[in-house]
């Protein structure tokens, strides 16, 4: 009798841990949020075709029936933002909102900064492309007035409303919405490392093969039940693009508190990882453990391009304030692989992102000398004659 009650007990723990060491879940829940994706689908069809009053319907039925989606605040905003078009009154969604407790509710209530600029089409010349998200256009003035950029080498690029506050929405739906094509190669600054996911939307647009280098304190590849898409979850999807032929993550935090922190966001298998921290192997789900390598070791570069992506609460407290906490590479590390890199491979291009908003002057610094001692290494090349 003892025997059979500690197999069954044996059996539950087995089983228990299977489904939560990886991607299986239990039916219920992944039926649950398949019909929560399905009506938001139609939310933003009726959202985009300005049928707001059918919003307004749906957005109520949704907020009443998946109070767990990590999509919920995304609909709250488009119920406000389809009443504000109707009555203005968006009172009722405002109090939602406050059932809330997961990620999005803070940006949602607030009220940030980003006017619309007009921008043409077709870009300018540019090299250096700032996203008019919170706090970006600080960033551009910053680097202007220290010389790091040149004014008429940079462009405003304004980025719909929806950019701004749909941070956790449909891969597919989002890209609808980011209507944003530089030419490569080109700096692009897009703030807040909440937007972090944007850079999928970048690396996609390359029609040549590109080795991807995250610097980035997190994984970024969150993989739950839902699979929203978001700064979390971004590296997933990237991996599955054809033109990535790697990549690599460097500056992953793996001191205790993050270690746990990377459980909840896995590992990637099929990317190299370089970490910053103490732990040497991490637990990646199903039982199995990964051996990390080190920010100093060499690593290999199949292609001939490489594209850099820089969220920048990798680095110590001590060069940044992010919404995110802090890693442990410090500027230098940092410049250090990535002069290493350059002097071999050919620059496709970078994003940065991280720095909290409203940006401070130690973060702008850092962000300065980052920039300024890339921009000396001639990857941007010159300018077409006449600009």
């Amino acid at each position: 009798m003892i025997f059979l009650r500690n197999f069954l007990l044996l059996f539950f723990v087995v089983f228990i841990s299977f489904f939560y060491s990886g991607k299986n879940s239990f039916p219920r829940t992944a039926v649950y949020y398949k019909r929560a994706r399905v009506l938001l689908e139609r939310i933003d069809s009726d959202y985009r075709n300005g049928n707001y009053k059918k919003v307004l319907e749906e957005s109520g039925k949704f907020l009443e029936k998946f109070g767990d989606s990590a999509y919920f605040p995304s609909v709250v905003w488009l119920g406000e933002k389809s009443a504000g078009k109707i009555s203005g009154d968006c009172s009722v969604f405002e109090k939602k909102l406050e059932s809330y407790s997961g990620f999005g509710k803070k940006e949602i209530k607030a009220k940030f900064d980003c006017p619309d600029y007009p921008v043409s089409s077709k870009f300018r010349p540019g090299r250096y492309f700032f996203l008019n998200l919170p706090g970006v256009k600080k960033q551009k003035e910053y680097l202007e007035e220290k010389g790091i950029v040149n004014r008429r080498e940079t462009s405003l690029f304004a980025v719909p409303s929806e950019i701004v506050y749909l941070l956790r929405y449909p891969k597919n739906l989002l890209a609808g919405y980011f209507d944003f094509k530089p030419e490569f190669p080109c700096f692009v600054f897009s703030g807040s490392g909440n937007y972090h996911h944007l850079s999928y939307f970048l690396i996609r647009q390359m029609e040549f093969p590109v080795t991807v280098i995250i610097f980035d304190a997190h994984t970024d590849y969150r993989d739950e039940t839902e699979h929203a898409f978001d700064c979390g979850s971004w590296v997933g999807e990237m991996l599955k693009l054809k033109n990535v032929k790697k990549v690599v993550l460097i500056g992953t935090d793996t001191d205790r508190d993050y270690y746990w922190r990377n459980i909840m966001f896995r590992i990637p298998r099929n990317a190299e990882i370089l970490q910053k921290g103490d732990v040497s192997k991490i637990y990646a789900g199903k039982f199995k453990r990964i051996k990390l390598g080190s920010i100093h070791d060499d690593f290999e570069i199949p292609t001939k391009s490489v594209y850099f992506s820089f969220d920048l609460d990798c680095l110590g407290k001590k060069y940044i304030e992010t919404d995110w906490g802090n890693g442990k590479m410090t500027p230098d590390e940092i410049l250090a692989i990535v002069v290493r890199i350059l002097r071999k491979h050919k620059f496709a291009g970078a994003d940065f992102c991280a720095i909290k908003n409203p940006p401070d002057e130690k973060s702008l610094k850092t962000l300065a000398k980052i920039v300024k001692k890339m921009a000396s290494e001639g990857v941007l090349g010159r300018l077409p004659a006449g600009r």
